[in-house]
Order: C-alpha cells, then structure tokens, then sequence
C-alpha cells in the first residue's frame, strides 16, 4: 500500500476537512489491479471530542470536490489524548453511489499510538 498527503485543511462550505490522504493499494485480484482510495482525516485535541456527525459531513463533501474522483472514501480521526499519544479510529469505507446517503459509520480498526521518542507539543 502507497500513502500520500495530498492537503491540509480544506474548506469547504459545508465543513472543513484537516487533511486529505491519497492511498494506493493493490486489489485482491489476479490482475493486480491498483485501486485509489480517498481518505479524510479529522485531527482533535485533548479537550475536542470526535463528532460522528463531522465525519458523516467530511465523506459526504469529499466526493462533490470536482478533482477527487476516486470512488472509494474512508473517514478516520486521531485525537491527542496526552503528551506524545494519540487516539486513532478508523471507519468502514463508504463509495462515492452511497454517500449522500451515510447518517452513521461503522468503526473498523482503533488503536493507542505512543510516540518514542516523545514529540514535544502533541497532547500537551
């Protein structure tokens, strides 16, 4: 799997997205097809909480920008949770036919991530 950063905070009328993520990865096929997937990502700070709604909101506009064109979107959040830790939550991919239709996600993947060595200003 290929990961790119694409942008960081793009505004858009409905909502703001703090990043946009670019992943390439391979299909589980013989042909060996790859498949571009868009992710968006939502970053909080210790006091922010992490709003479903936002990220409903966040996968629903990621797919009216006119230059993302994959088909394929998934939403995930890190959450500063205390000095030099985060929080990570990764959610079901949603395709582009059925987003305007997303009121809920479904969790996939969580985990606690601790940076070693410590990264000064992350949680604090």
């Amino acid at each position: 799997m290929q990961l790119d950063h694409l942008q960081m905070n793009v505004k858009r009328s409905g909502t703001e997205i703090d990043a946009l993520f670019l992943a390439i990865e391979e299909r589980a096929s013989e042909t060996a097809e790859l498949e571009e997937i868009i992710i968006c990502c939502e970053a909080k700070g210790r006091r922010d909480d992490i709003l479903e709604d936002q990220l409903v909101s966040q996968i629903k506009e990621v797919f009216r920008i006119p230059a993302i064109t994959q088909d394929i979107g998934i939403p995930i959040a890190v959450k500063a949770v205390s000095p030099s830790r985060v929080y990570c939550v990764e959610f079901d991919a949603i395709s582009r036919r059925n987003a305007p239709d997303v009121v809920s996600l479904q969790r996939v993947s969580e985990a606690i991530y601790v940076f070693r060595p410590a990264i000064p200003g992350i949680g604090q």
